[in-house]
């Protein structure tokens, strides 16, 4: 959609019960939650799919923070 991001990630390795989110920085460094979910006791990936409303031209990174604020991934898209 105009003006929205959407995101699709497989994610592994998470501690089982972790609370995560899936968390899109724009270019002048505010962050905007496409997701959460809570890792498996089973362990194995977790799929997942998220939106947020920031136009792609202004994506400045993705990543996986836990609920207390620990970066699991970041990744810049510049």
């Amino acid at each position: 959609a105009d003006g929205w991001v959407r995101l699709r990630a497989v994610v592994a390795g998470v501690d089982p019960g972790e609370r995560c989110r899936l968390v899109v920085t724009d270019v002048r460094g505010r962050r905007h939650v496409a997701g959460g979910w809570v890792a498996s006791r089973g362990g194995g990936d977790t799929a997942l799919a998220g939106a947020v409303l920031v136009d792609v031209d202004d994506v400045a990174a993705i990543g996986v923070v836990t609920e207390d604020g620990r970066t699991l991934v970041a990744g810049a898209t510049r």
